[in-house]
């Protein structure tokens, strides 16, 4: 035979058996190229979403205190004691005789999510008194609106004015 065909067919076996032995292995590799590229994004995405959840973690941690603000202006949970308690120190502090109280308890509004606490009062004082304790309630931390005011002025009975005070305030 020639030489040339020798080499001819021993180069032919030699591509077929490379053909049939490497081939199988360079689409396994190309394939594992194509996961290791995947999983590459895979993971940067997942990087960029904890990042950001870090960078929201910290502007809430920042907001901390706004927060809970908030959360004692609006509470979950109305408590009427509380409430009661807090209008009974104020007007106290204020230098007003809390004569009655009358809570009317919790009313769910259809329009928000909010509840409302509507509350009247009657106090005893002087006006300057009563300017301390609106001042009190206004500033506090809790939303109080003051719906209705009456007065009565001192008479020679009493020497203090006497004053019905309806209020309003939310809960969450």
């Amino acid at each position: 035979m020639n030489k040339q065909f020798i080499i001819f067919i021993i180069f032919a076996v030699a591509a077929a058996l490379g053909f049939i032995f490497v081939w199988p292995r360079y689409q396994n590799l190309t394939n594992l190229n194509l996961n290791i590229v995947e999983r590459e994004e895979e993971l940067k995405s997942q990087e960029d979403y904890f990042s950001k959840v870090r960078e929201v973690s910290s502007q809430l941690s920042e907001l901390d205190e706004s927060l809970v603000k908030i959360k004692s202006a609006l509470p979950d949970d109305p408590e009427l004691a509380s409430l009661f308690n807090f209008f009974q120190i104020k007007a106290g502090e204020s230098g007003l005789i809390f004569q009655d109280i009358d809570l009317s308890g919790v009313l769910e509004s259809k329009e928000n999510k909010f509840r409302e606490i509507k509350a009247s009062m009657e106090l005893t004082g002087s006006y300057t008194a009563l300017k301390t304790f609106l001042s009190a309630i206004e500033t506090s931390s809790r939303v109080i609106e003051v719906v209705n005011l009456q007065l009565e002025p001192p008479t020679e009975e009493r020497e203090d004015a006497s004053y019905r005070l309806d209020v309003l305030t939310r809960s969450y």
